[in-house]
C-alpha cells in the first residue's frame, strides 16, 4: 500500500507498507518549489530491494508532480551507486552535472562525488 505520509508547502513524503501492517517498506522525501521539485532521499528496505518497489515509489511520485504542473525534478545520487543510476536513467532521467566530494567520507564508505540528474516531466 503507498500512501503519501507527510505534506507541508515545500515538502511531501511517501511510504510504501506491507498490504495489512504498519511496516515501512520504503519511503522518499521531495521538496518542491514550483516548478520545479527535488528528490532529496528514495529507500527500499534491503530485505525487499530488487523487487520493484523503488521504481514503483518513484513513478508514483513523477505521477504526482506532474499533476501538480512541476515541470523538472533534481537529484543527486553518490557516483558509485549504479544500480540506482540504472533505475533513475530507465524512468528518463539524464546527467548534467557532478559534484566533487559532495558526499563526506563515514566509516563505511568513501569521499564521494556526486552525480547530478535530471528529468523533464513534460516528456513524462
Amino acid at each position: 500500500m503507498m500512501q503519501a505520509c507527510f505534506r507541508n508547502s515545500s515538502h511531501q513524503g511517501f511510504g510504501v507498507f506491507c498490504q495489512g501492517q504498519k511496516l515501512l517498506q520504503a519511503f522518499a522525501w521531495i521538496s518542491v518549489i514550483a516548478p520545479e521539485a527535488e528528490l532529496l532521499t528514495i529507500a527500499v528496505s534491503p530485505k525487499v530491494q530488487r523487487q520493484g518497489l523503488g521504481r514503483l515509489l518513484l513513478t508514483h511520485i513523477l505521477v504526482r508532480l506532474k499533476q501538480q504542473d512541476i515541470q523538472q525534478i533534481f537529484l543527486e545520487v553518490r557516483a558509485s551507486n549504479t544500480a540506482a543510476q540504472a533505475l533513475y536513467t530507465s524512468l528518463g532521467f539524464t546527467q548534467f552535472a557532478q559534484r566533487a566530494h559532495y558526499y563526506s567520507a563515514t566509516p563505511k564508505t568513501p569521499q564521494e562525488e556526486a552525480v547530478c540528474m535530471r528529468l523533464c516531466l513534460c516528456s513524462f
